[in-house]
C-alpha cells in the first residue's frame, strides 16, 4: 500500500522492482538507467502546468494504483506521468 509507505519504505520497493523488471521500466520496458525516449517524449507530450521540474528530478519513480492503493512497478519519472495523464494511473 503506497500512502503507508514511510519515504524510505518507497526507496526500498522501488529497488526491488529494479531487480525484478531486471532494470527496466514497469511501462517502456526500456533500461532505467536512461531516460524516456525521445519517441515517447513527442508522442506523449506532458502538460507542464502540472509536472513541474521537480517531478522529473527524481529519476524512477514508484509507481501505483491510485484507486487500490497498490504499488505495481519501477518506472522513469516521464513514462510515470504519462501513464496518470493519458491512462489515468
Amino acid at each position: 500500500m503506497y500512502d503507508a509507505l514511510t519515504w524510505y519504505e518507497r526507496s526500498l520497493g522501488r529497488e526491488e522492482y529494479i531487480i525484478l523488471q531486471k532494470g527496466a521500466c514497469y511501462w517502456c520496458k526500456e533500461s532505467l538507467l536512461h531516460d524516456t525516449s525521445e519517441e515517447l517524449k513527442a508522442s506523449y507530450p506532458l502538460d507542464p502546468r502540472y509536472w513541474p521540474e521537480e517531478f522529473l528530478k527524481h529519476p524512477v519513480h514508484l509507481h501505483h494504483c491510485h484507486r487500490s492503493g497498490l504499488t505495481l512497478g519501477a518506472t522513469h519519472a516521464y513514462c510515470n506521468a504519462i501513464l496518470a495523464m493519458y491512462y489515468g494511473e
